[in-house]
């Protein structure tokens, strides 16, 4: 099975949002994914842009290919920088040396074009049902 790192588009008409999802190549593009990988918002001015770090080096180790524009935001990121040094073996104090540079130098520029999320904050599903204090009635 091919794995592929691709956009999963969400929203309304006119104002998509896209979800980064680990998915068989073979499926469509909004329909079975096998895990999320992070989440993108064109839209907002600057873009919004949430990846876990973790769970993309893990799908990049097995193989999966990631689409252009996945690429496009992994290089945006530093995931392809991170990749390519735990490929060539290199302990995690290098690793880390190694990103803060790359990080100093183009950061400010990344930042102008993206927010970059420290995690998905979806809004929460207002309950209609009544809470326990609401609930207890006088007699």
């Amino acid at each position: 099975m091919a794995v592929k790192l691709r956009l999963r588009r969400q929203g309304r008409s006119k104002a998509a949002q896209y979800s980064i999802v680990a998915a068989d190549a073979r499926s469509p593009r909004d329909g079975k994914f096998i895990e999320k990988v992070g989440f993108y918002n064109p839209k907002k001015e600057p873009a919004e842009l949430y990846l876990n770090e973790e769970v993309a080096l893990k799908w990049l180790g097995r193989g999966a290919q990631p689409t252009d524009t996945v690429k496009s935001l992994f290089r945006h990121t530093g995931i392809n920088l991170k990749f390519a040094l735990m490929k060539q073996g290199k302990s995690e104090e290098e690793q880390k040396r190694i990103y803060d540079r790359w990080w100093a130098e183009n950061g400010k520029n990344k930042e102008a074009k993206y927010v970059f999320l420290e995690a998905q904050t979806t809004p929460k599903k207002l309950s209609n049902a009544p809470s326990a204090e609401n609930t207890s009635s006088e007699s």
